[in-house]
């Protein structure tokens, strides 16, 4: 059985509309990389905490409809890609991707390393 990595990426999505930042921070290890779309946009181990919190201070709501992931694992660890679609208030829906690693501590899933990106 694969690790539930459809079911973080909407927890993420739905931590990030609600702007609910220990949500979202939950679903990260202490170790961990995000990459976005933009050159500036990488965060590492406790920079997530500040990158969500500058994302969620946007004034913008937004969030992630993702399809069914691909999901490869080796034990704690497995890695993954998702298609999905970008839903930002008052702007057209625009495709997105991510792909990252997922690891299983104190028996639950975390995003360790994410990618996630607007494709050109």
């Amino acid at each position: 059985m694969h690790p539930p990595v459809l079911t973080l990426l909407q927890r993420l999505s739905c931590a990030i509309h609600d702007q609910h930042l220990e949500a979202a921070l939950a679903l990260w290890t202490d170790d961990a990389i995000l990459v976005g779309t933009e050159e500036d946009e990488l965060a590492v181990d406790g920079d997530i905490g500040d990158f969500l919190a500058l994302t969620m201070n946007l004034g913008v709501r937004f969030r992630w409809e993702w399809q069914e992931p691909l999901v490869r694992q080796d034990g704690a660890i497995a890695w993954f890609y998702a298609a999905g679609t970008l839903c930002v208030e008052g702007v057209k829906p625009a495709p997105y991707r991510c792909s990252g690693v997922v690891r299983e501590q104190q028996g639950q899933w975390r995003l360790a390393l994410w990618h996630g990106a607007q494709p050109a």
